[in-house]
């Protein structure tokens, strides 16, 4: 009963399942680790050991930043730059997206100068310089066609200087000429440009893309010009498609109106109040109606003779006898009168007795007069985007006290002068001062960081993805086995030493005074080997041997010949 209360671990010894070899090695495995030196020196290797896993990991993790060689790189020439680069011993990579060609970010400027002094990449020939290879007995078809695609070549060099676009293709479609004019058929022209990232192509440079086209073609005109971006979005206007047309032209013209007078408030605002003080907004309400009307007046008051034929004849007193011969013919026929119906139904009162007038002479007289009258044309036609009102809304920054209103009045007087305020068009003005939020302390969702432009955050994600990748080995591989190994070398087996198979299992916080291991080993008459191996501490080993030696000495002395014997050996071996 006192050994099994002593002992609290007295088992048989486990058997090998591998073999006597592999169990051998297995206790050496056990007694190596059971030493104190390799107990002391088990901390710092398994430091060092997590140490090298940490750095590893991190060297496998860390990706160099790469760089794109050339842009658009033809797949021609990939091969031969990827060959040249290794070469030089800078390895080049590939991106998924594109497939062009990455170098490290250290290594870009000299990947460059060493390909350009082997002349790669080869860029085909572009241009006009199609041209100069061309054969004595080329026929009239492949002139036509390398013409047209030298065209087409320095038309899309020219688009592709422009600031914002990145690169341009130009197709032309031109019809064979025809000795009839009915026959003649107008070139088309296409162009397809690809924008710079984040920029995009105003009217005006579409307008200048057009009339470039346009004026390097004969006989193409600028509405038979269509240009289209990387989106697919058309950006010539379509008469005849665009439905939506003239309505984004109206809406492009407004917001450009209102940017003008919301710059007028930035300019007059800042200087006084300053520009994180304030806010200001403008509403534009336009006129987009057509009219137009044409008035015609005539002056009839000043009018001018513009031709005048007059002819004129007359002759007074009498006459000598002319005519046809005869009473009848030489009676001048009575001169007729109207009269009122009264004086038709009355009597001839007239005196016959009473003499005949006198005859009078002829006279004739022919007058023709053309005058001019003069016209007044006026056409008035209204114009396009008219301002029927004006709305603006000006917010003060209030700083901790509130605005007087003789401040706000003053602000809002200098706000109408600068809008041009009208009242009788109904323009409104408002001026208000509030409390602005700080940008700063409104709190960001972790999706709108900008991870782009905090590159070190990748470098710090990659030493703890390391990091955790050492704690799951550490903890999962490492961990268990260490335990298992120490578990097993604490519990040496000690079987048919003292008769009996037993296993004695001695801790070293227990092994303190010579005295103690004597009252513990006691009862089993007599101290094993293997305890040796399993004393903990330095005092303890040395306690152990002291018993071993005082209970069997000459055991003790033999092996002390045994090992000085293996010593002279081995130095004898070294020294031969």
């Amino acid at each position: 009963m006192s050994d099994a209360a002593s002992s609290p671990a007295i088992s048989a010894p486990p058997s090998a399942p591998f073999g006597p070899g592999v169990g051998r090695l297995q206790a050496q495995l056990k007694a190596m680790l059971a030493q104190p030196a390799v107990r002391r020196s088990l901390p710092m290797v398994i430091g060092t050991l997590a140490i090298a896993a940490v750095a590893m990991a991190y060297i496998l993790t860390r990706t160099p930043e790469m760089r794109t060689l050339f842009p658009g790189l033809a797949e021609a020439d990939k091969a031969a730059v990827v060959e040249a680069l290794q070469s030089a011993g800078i390895s080049p990579g590939m991106d998924n997206m594109t497939g062009s060609v990455q170098v490290p970010a250290g290594d870009y400027h000299r990947a460059r100068m060493l390909l350009a002094g082997q002349g790669l990449p080869k860029a085909a020939a572009e241009g006009y310089a199609l041209l100069d290879d061309m054969p004595l007995g080329t026929s009239r078809a492949i002139e036509q066609a390398r013409l047209k695609q030298s065209q087409e070549s320095e038309l899309a060099r020219s688009v592709a200087e422009i600031a914002s676009v990145e690169s341009a293709r130009v197709h032309l479609a031109l019809p064979e000429q025809s000795v009839f004019v009915r026959d003649q058929a107008q070139p088309t022209a296409s162009v397809f440009v690809k924008l710079s990232p984040g920029r995009a192509l105003g009217e005006a440079q579409v307008r200048s893309i057009v009339n470039l086209i346009a004026s390097s073609v004969p006989s193409l005109p600028a509405d038979r010009v269509s240009v289209i971006d990387q989106m697919g979005t058309l950006l010539t206007p379509d008469s005849g498609g665009d439905e939506f047309g003239e309505s984004r032209r109206r809406i492009a013209f407004q917001s450009k109106m209102e940017s003008m007078y919301r710059e007028r408030l930035l300019a007059l605002l800042t200087p006084i109040i300053g520009s994180d003080n304030f806010t200001a907004e403008v509403h534009l309400d336009l006129d987009f109606t057509e009219t137009q009307q044409t008035n015609e007046a005539w002056d009839k008051d000043n009018a001018v003779v513009r031709s005048e034929q007059g002819s004129s004849q007359s002759s007074s007193g009498e006459l000598g006898p002319r005519g046809i011969p005869g009473a009848l013919s030489n009676i001048a026929p009575p001169a007729a009168t109207v009269g009122t119906p009264e004086q038709a139904q009355a009597p001839n009162t007239a005196d016959p007795a009473a003499p005949a007038a006198p005859p009078s002479g002829p006279r004739s007289e022919t007058y023709t007069r053309n005058y001019e009258i003069g016209k007044q044309v006026s056409v008035t036609k209204a114009p396009i985007g008219e301002i029927r009102r004006v709305s603006a809304a000006v917010v003060l920054r209030e700083n901790g006290k509130a605005m007087t209103e003789a401040e706000t009045k003053a602000i809002e007087k200098l706000v109408q002068s600068s809008i041009g305020f009208n009242a009788e068009r109904g323009d409104i003005v408002a001026v208000t001062a509030r409390p602005f939020v700080d940008p700063e302390a409104t709190t960001q969702a972790w999706y709108q960081f900008d991870f782009q432009s905090n590159a070190w955050i990748g470098d710090v994600l990659k030493i703890l993805a390391a990091l955790l990748i050492f704690i799951v080995v550490f903890f999962m591989v490492l961990r268990p086995f260490l335990k298992k190994a120490l578990a097993a070398a604490d519990a040496v087996p000690v079987g048919g030493i003292l008769g009996a198979p037993r296993s004695i299992v001695l801790d070293g916080g227990d092994l303190q005074t010579m005295e103690a291991l004597k009252a513990r080993l006691k009862p089993r008459g007599g101290l094993p080997p293997e305890v040796l191996t399993m004393a903990n501490s330095y005092d303890d080993k040395v306690a152990v041997v002291r018993m071993f030696v005082a209970e069997d000495t000459a055991r003790a002395s033999n092996v002390v010949r045994q090992l000085i014997r293996t010593e002279t050996a081995a130095q004898g071996n070294s020294n031969e």
